[in-house]
């Protein structure tokens, strides 16, 4: 429910939009009654949403946070969605908060909305195609509560229309910072009896950071726009010396790319030239940052033979489409390398911890090999025709 805190930025940021119904905005569910916002309590949990043409995704995942068993303030911020799903949350839902981002910003930058509000313990990260369980804030929550070590805590994410299906559940990344998941696929009953269990990073699909440990590092980096940007912000915590953890105790159902129509179809999977650059291109951003420089120099020589041997076998296989990416990816780098040293220094100069503690959860193995035997080599996903 809406504190009047949120009620009064809420007032300040909403823009001027159509009004009338738009197809698809359909009367709130049962028990979700508007309420007055005069009357609202003060939650200790500020859930942030980024919508992109969300429709009846986004929809979803809001009634699940406000259908929680305590209350949890919601802001959607819309990154200009051209589907009518930002009116149609404000027609649907009087207590939350719909702000418009002033164009498409990107995820890093929306989700940093949370610092515009001070007073909450907590900050929910949640995705537009997310659905969480009544109880999952009120257990999160309680789990931080539990373990004031802890500065984040990552829900265990399973396949929307599959339950039983781990999606994610405790990432790491590699070597050369590619995410890797070996719960992706596993049957939930496998998980693990402990509460929490440490993780290399937290997917923000769904997970809700200690305010204090998400100032302390300033937030998400909106340099990275989308992509490996969660994976930067963990990082940075725990180099500020913050425990990140997941739980086996809180599901969350989630599509993954569902807004953007990418993922796995029909038995290949597809994707665009974007996200591919940026996540070659952030994977570098995050290393420059974050590894030490005994770490980073190594990396520095054997992810960029890596990456042009990649291209070239792209290219002789025909992938004409693909096998430039990593160039650009490599060229942006390079532009930006005054820009990544500044940032870097001031990463390393707030860090508390040694390398030592950031290896230790690192996957030792090689991420991308381990998605190419799962997945295929990418297919560019078509453009609508004009």
């Amino acid at each position: 429910m809406l504190s009047p805190i949120l009620r009064e930025r809420a007032r300040q940021w909403d823009t001027t939009a159509p009004h009338g119904s738009r197809m698809g905005c359909v009367p709130l569910s049962a028990g979700l009654r508007k309420a007055s916002w005069a009357a609202m309590p003060k939650s200790r949990v500020l859930a942030v949403i980024v919508n992109y043409n969300g429709g009846h995704w986004v929809e979803a995942a809001v009634e699940s946070l406000l259908a929680q068993t305590v209350p949890v303030d919601v802001i959607v911020m819309d990154n200009q969605s051209t589907d009518g799903s930002a009116q149609c949350l404000r027609e649907r839902f009087a207590q939350i908060a719909v702000r418009d981002s002033g164009g498409n910003v990107g995820v890093a930058t929306a989700n940093n909305a949370v610092l515009d509000y001070e007073g909450y313990e907590y900050y929910l990260l949640f995705n537009p195609d997310a659905k969480a369980e009544p109880m999952a804030v009120e257990r999160l929550a309680d789990l931080l509560d539990r373990n004031p070590e802890v500065g984040g805590l990552g829900a265990t994410l399973v396949e929307y229309n599959k339950s039983s299906i781990i999606q994610h559940f405790q990432p790491r990344f590699d070597p050369l910072c590619f995410p890797h998941d070996a719960w992706e696929g596993a049957a939930v009953e496998t998980l693990p009896g402990e509460e929490i269990v440490d993780t290399g990073y937290l997917c923000t699909a769904a997970a809700i950071f200690r305010s204090q440990a998400y100032r302390d590092v300033g937030g998400m980096d909106p340099d990275f726009f989308l992509f490996t940007d969660d994976t930067d912000l963990s990082w940075r915590m725990r180099l500020r010396g913050w425990k990140l953890a997941a739980t086996p105790k809180v599901l969350v159902r989630h599509v993954g790319g569902a807004t953007a129509e990418y993922g796995g179809k029909n038995g290949r999977y597809e994707t665009s030239e974007m996200r591919l650059y940026l996540r070659e291109r952030n994977c570098w951003y995050m290393a420059i940052k974050c590894y030490a420089w005994w770490m980073l120099a190594p990396y520095a020589v054997v992810n960029t033979f890596s990456m042009l041997v990649e291209s070239a076998v792209l290219w002789l296989l025909g992938k004409r489409g693909l096998a430039p990416i990593n160039l650009h990816a490599l060229r942006d780098v390079a532009r930006n390398l005054p820009m990544l040293l500044r940032k870097r220094a001031a990463v390393q100069r707030g860090r508390v911890v040694p390398e030592s503690e950031v290896l230790r959860t690192i996957y030792w193995g090689i991420g991308k090999l381990v998605k190419l035997r799962r997945d295929g080599i990418p297919v560019l996903k078509s453009k609508p025709a004009a």
